[in-house]
């Protein structure tokens, strides 16, 4: 009983941190650069993706290897998600500085781009905890 409400706490408090993270970067780029940019959602995807990719690369080379895919899917989904914001503010938003955010345009591309990446990612993928990789098969 006791467990649980501990793990429920700290589950709690791990989401919330997610959340506050996401949250603060809205609030930054828009104080920033004054423009509405709603692609953290789809970038911390993106990331997620990248980390379920390199284990289950990391699955070639053994169980006792699968347990650092950690080590390399960090840095890897960091600069994947990066890579893919640079290339989102270069190509697009970029565009939309200086205009008012009351046109449709802005909410047409970010729902646009929220289908596309929602139609992407159709299905849940499990990341097993680093200590655990070799028990998930």
């Amino acid at each position: 009983m006791l467990d649980g409400l501990i793990n429920g706490i700290f589950n709690g408090i791990s989401f919330g941190a997610v959340l506050l993270i996401v949250a603060l970067g809205l609030a930054i780029v828009f104080g920033r650069m004054g423009v509405i940019n709603l692609a953290h959602g789809e970038l911390m995807m993106l990331g997620a993706y990248t980390t379920y990719v390199v284990q289950n690369g990391f699955k070639s080379f053994g169980d006792g290897a699968q347990d650092f895919y950690i080590f390399a899917a960090l840095p890897l989904s960091f600069v994947v998600a990066a890579l893919v914001g640079l290339l989102l503010e270069r190509s697009v938003i970029r565009l939309l500085y200086g205009r008012p955010q009351c046109q449709l345009g802005h909410d047409l591309w970010y729902f646009g781009r929220m289908s596309v990446a929602l139609w992407w990612a159709g299905r849940f993928e499990q990341v097993c905890q680093p200590g655990t990789a070799s028990e998930a098969g």
